[in-house]
């Protein structure tokens, strides 16, 4: 589905964009997770100024546990291949794990490049 939307775009527009959350990140995989006791995900080094996760409320040293009901963990991939399956414009839960506790974000996926 995500090639039939992509191949519509660029039929539509001459472009092929793809959704953009705009951080850099690590993942903290499950021995590293478990040594210093945090929960696996991606540990989050950069937000880009004016994307969707600093919009968001997206911080730095941050860890993304999930993007709606998908876990972020070294054998799926971590994030990137996550927010690839998503489409611009959707407005995805991120669940954050920040100074011991953890809550929920939303943030409206742009177009990597906006």
């Amino acid at each position: 589905n995500a090639v039939k939307d992509s191949i519509k775009n660029f039929n539509n527009t001459g472009q092929f964009n793809r959704a953009f959350l705009g951080v850099s990140y690590v993942m903290i995989g499950r021995e590293a997770a478990v040594l210093n006791d945090l929960p696996e995900g991606a540990l989050v080094r950069e937000v880009v100024d004016g994307s969707a996760a600093d919009k968001a409320g997206v911080e730095v040293d941050d860890i993304i546990i999930r993007i709606d009901s998908t876990r972020l963990n070294e054998a799926n991939g971590g994030l990137a291949p996550v927010v690839n399956m998503k489409k611009v414009g959707d407005t995805v839960t991120l669940t954050i794990y920040r100074d011991g506790k953890t809550f929920e974000l939303k943030a409206s996926l742009t177009a990597a490049g906006e």
